[in-house]
């Protein structure tokens, strides 16, 4: 990714350390400048778009090192933001969205 945003930045919004594991709850920003390769959609040109989206991150370290690494992101969003996948639908609220509708009244 850093070829593609070169001014990509992690913000650390919060910080949790617990025995040897961390929790980094992060905001990754960053402008889509160059060549973006994603194993969803391929390589994408610069859009020249803006991006904000959540990560969160989980080392573990053992002698100042990190021994392993869990995290989730939210490619998804970043795919929206960059126009390579189209923005999600709406609805009038969540349980909507998931299919769910009300029983008629009787």
């Amino acid at each position: 990714m850093a070829l593609g945003v070169p001014d990509l930045q992690y913000e650390i919004d919060d910080e949790i350390v617990r025995g040897d594991t961390v929790v980094h709850r992060v905001t990754l920003t960053g402008t889509h400048t160059g060549i973006f390769q994603h194993p969803a959609v391929g390589a994408l040109t610069a859009s020249g778009r803006s991006f904000a989206v959540d990560q969160i991150h989980l080392p573990r370290v053992r002698d100042g090192r990190i021994v392993e690494h869990w995290g989730t992101r939210n490619d998804l969003a970043t795919l929206q933001q960059l126009a390579a996948l189209p923005p999600p639908a709406t609805a009038n609220s969540i349980t909507e969205s998931a299919g769910w509708q009300r029983p008629p009244k009787t």
